[in-house]
């Protein structure tokens, strides 16, 4: 296998906090780069340093007018909710300005903070990404420059998971444009090498068939490979996101080409994804055929990790396809969601560091 056959994950508040409470915890300075959003989560991982009274320093990374979002005041709650808990602790914070532009684009600001991640990242022996409250071309982005340019720091992914949270939240006003993810695009051009088998990897979640059908007009597969969330804590979950998606499982063979993950072990997906990719070559490479793969984003954050390190170890045949939306609608439902986020489970991922070194 590769990088992550042996992994470090944490699960749940207590390990996560026992772990940054170790006398042999990983020392040195840390720095958290935490986002800013309507997600109720977005405050759990920071609450959790600031309750065990953890020395860190956090970097809030910002972009756009949140005022002119439909969510503006979930926006704000939990921006307010955030500087109280930086009042509580001794935690030091700043704020890191993603410019993009006149346009709102995303993926402009993405190019210029890969420029940047050295500064960024200065002075600090560990680096904490947060993904709970960023998208996810932004913390693919973060992970991977952090992962290749700092050899020398350790490197965490956290995440606050909730799948009931992100069954309530609906992406609309996606973007038409599709192309493979900034810095996920490995040059083999896809369009210019009709000789290549296309295989589509779709990691499938809740509400993600608009964005299934822009990734398959786009990329053309031969074949696609659905990636359905399985064991679950929701024992009717499986079944309820293979009928969500009944137009691709009407597709010749796709029932019979389901990969079956964990939902709670990105590291697992990692290692199925990688096996799976090894073989397909292997297996191509008698008949002197090629492929390129391309992985559909269509998951939890959490799930979406193990595409993330697929894509970093097979950087040479992955492409990574995201489609953006620009705004949310939150199927509120007579639900309290802060007592729904009281159900949300702390991750911590070691991706990089100490816990690897021979």
């Amino acid at each position: 296998m590769g990088s992550w056959d042996s992994y470090v994950m944490f699960e749940g508040d207590e390990q996560v906090t026992q772990f940054w409470s170790d006398a042999d915890r990983p020392h040195g300075k840390t720095l958290l780069i935490i986002g800013e959003g309507f997600d109720p989560r977005m405050n759990n991982v920071l609450r959790a340093f600031v309750e065990t009274k953890t020395e860190i320093d956090c970097k809030i990374i910002v972009f756009g007018d949140y005022t002119k979002s439909p969510n503006a005041s979930m926006i704000e709650r939990n921006i307010e909710a955030r500087k109280t808990l930086l009042e509580k602790g001794a935690v030091q914070s700043s704020v890191y300005q993603l410019k993009i532009g006149a346009k709102k684009d995303l993926n402009r600001g993405v190019k210029i903070m890969n420029k940047e991640i050295e500064s960024l990242t200065n002075g600090y022996d560990n680096i904490i990404v947060d993904i709970s409250a960023l998208p996810k071309v932004l913390y693919f982005n973060l992970v991977k420059s952090i992962y290749k340019s700092q050899n020398n720091k350790n490197l965490f992914i956290m995440v606050s998971e909730n799948a009931e949270i992100d069954r309530r939240i609906k992406y609309i006003n996606l973007a038409d444009d599709i192309e493979p993810m900034v810095k996920f695009n490995p040059g083999i051009g896809l369009e210019a090498e009709p000789d290549r088998i296309r295989i589509q990897i779709s990691l499938l979640g809740e509400n993600g068939m608009e964005k299934w059908n822009k990734i398959l007009g786009h990329f053309n597969p031969d074949e696609d490979f659905p990636v359905v969330p399985y064991p679950s804590l929701d024992p009717f979950r499986t079944d309820s996101i293979i009928k969500e998606y009944k137009e691709l499982f009407k597709q010749e063979d796709a029932k019979d080409n389901i990969i079956y993950a964990h939902e709670r072990n990105p590291f697992e997906l990692y290692r199925l994804l990688t096996r799976f990719i090894l073989s397909e070559d292997e297996i191509l490479g008698k008949v002197k055929q090629m492929a390129c793969y391309g992985i559909a984003l269509l998951s939890s954050k959490l799930l979406s990790v193990g595409a993330l390190l697929t894509a970093m170890e097979n950087e040479n045949e992955v492409a990574i396809y995201n489609v953006i939306s620009r705004d949310y609608v939150i199927d509120k439902d007579n639900i309290d969601f802060d007592e729904l986020n009281k159900k949300s489970t702390t991750f911590l991922m070691w991706i990089k560091g100490d816990a690897y070194n021979d």
